[in-house]
């Protein structure tokens, strides 16, 4: 199943493609023996009472991330950094796209399967250099239970900045772990990206980052992350 029907009909690529994107591929990072700072090396999901306070399961996403190089380093490998072997941070964002029996979800063309799309992002402060890191979202248990969601979405994306630089996704169907099987090109990939522009503003602040959810076995394996729901003043 492909998210071509959408494109058929002439629908362009939304916010998320148009705007202007420095990469990694951008700035010389042959130079050096790692191509990008960061790289997703696992995605897991699973259900969870969190805590054992929910009354149904909540979906849990886990994407294990790990430390390559430092960002700096990347585009000038004689550049004087204080941490050459840390890397500061690494944002992670994933969208999900579940087929949804609710009348909230995206319809993917004429005929095709209703989507409900989800998104959220977490940073985590710093990594050391050639070490891995589990970042978790959470998908409440009652809305799982209402759009009757299955364990495991249709689709996801998980995009990866480093320092405010997009880390560039080029493996797909299956061979990367930053994208899900049924997207197999970065064709598939802009039209995913078109449909979730338009379907997450149904669903804005469902999709949370483990800092916003009651969690407790999750709370030794992960990394410090940024608050960035909360202002420091």
């Amino acid at each position: 199943m492909k998210f071509t029907p959408l494109l058929s009909r002439g629908v362009a690529c939304g916010l998320l493609l148009a705007m202007p994107v420095l990469t990694w591929a951008q700035q010389g990072r042959q130079q050096v023996q790692a191509s990008v700072p960061a790289e997703v090396v696992n995605v897991n999901f699973a259900d969870t009472k969190v805590g054992g306070t929910a009354l149904y399961p909540m979906r849990r996403m886990e994407v294990q991330v790990k430390a390559l190089e430092n960002a700096k380093l990347l585009t000038d490998p004689a550049a004087e950094v204080p941490n050459k072997t840390w890397v500061d941070k690494v944002k992670v964002t994933v969208t999900l796209a579940y087929e949804s029996t609710s009348p909230r979800a995206k319809k993917a063309g004429s005929g095709g399967p209703n989507f409900a799309f989800y998104r959220s992002s977490a940073t985590i402060l710093t990594m050391k250099k050639g070490t891995q890191a589990s970042v978790f979202f959470y998908l409440p248990g009652d809305v799982v239970e209402r759009d009757g969601l299955k364990k495991d979405p249709f689709g996801f994306l998980v995009d990866l900045e480093v320092d405010g630089t997009e880390v560039p996704i080029d493996k797909f169907g299956g061979s990367g772990r930053a994208v899900s099987k049924t997207i197999k090109n970065a064709q598939e990939m802009a039209q995913f990206k078109d449909l979730a522009a338009q379907g997450i503003l149904q669903n804005a602040g469902i999709l949370r980052p483990q800092y916003q959810v009651p969690f407790e076995r999750e709370q030794a394996l992960t990394p410090t992350l940024l608050r960035e729901d909360v202002t420091n003043l």
